[in-house]
């Protein structure tokens, strides 16, 4: 039984945080998924701001913690599945759940020369969920490569991690003006796609 809600946790968080993503989008004319943060839309200042950061993100945050922190006291898995597990939990439900409650400046540009103290909170809960997360993704990959049954997802898991990985490292290191946008979105959707994987796993074997 908690293994489906682990897995249902993780699916309507998925939902959410899209949802999010696409309807945030709509308020703004030439709104681009390809140059734009995800923030952007749920910003302070925006015309949506409060329903999609409390109604979206902070829902999502929520749900992805408990997907996490659920699913690592009910898979049998290793050590490092644990880990990884409860790593997922802080570093990326529980820093989604900080965007949310501190969201960034309209515009969300990372240099802003006076930002305020939410900006400065969420760019570096952003920066923790991108640096830790895909080591939790990898060790996670890692110790499904083992559980019981068929359909296990560790090596899609393990692409997962290395895809977010290597997208993290080009945001960081060489960002591409012009792609920031799907550039974040390769990290975050490589993230949601291993949240499915093991909620999928989670509910067809509980």
């Amino acid at each position: 039984m908690r293994g489906k809600l682990a897995g249902w946790c993780g699916i309507l968080g998925v939902l959410f945080f899209v949802g999010e993503a696409v309807l945030g989008g709509l308020q703004f004319e030439e709104y681009s998924h390809l140059r734009q943060f995800i923030s952007e839309t749920y910003a302070s200042g925006t015309p949506w701001s409060d329903p999609l950061r409390l109604g979206g993100v902070l829902t999502a945050g929520v749900l992805f913690t408990v997907f996490a922190f659920t699913s690592a006291s009910v898979l049998r898995v290793p050590r490092r599945g644990v880990i990884g597990l409860i790593g997922f939990g802080v570093f990326y439900g529980l820093g989604t759940v900080a965007t949310a409650f501190f969201p960034c400046d309209f515009g969300c540009d990372p240099d802003q020369a006076d930002p305020s103290l939410a900006h400065v909170l969420h760019f570096a809960a952003g920066t923790f969920t991108y640096l830790f997360t895909p080591v939790c993704v990898l060790l996670l990959g890692m110790a499904a490569k083992s559980w019981p049954g068929r359909g296990a997802p560790g090596n899609m898991i393990l692409a997962c991690g290395v895809i977010m990985l290597m997208a993290v490292a080009i945001l960081f290191l060489f960002p591409v003006d012009g792609l920031l946008g799907l550039n974040q979105r390769i990290v975050e959707g490589a993230a949601l796609a291993s949240v499915v994987l093991c909620a999928r796993y989670l509910m067809l074997h509980d």
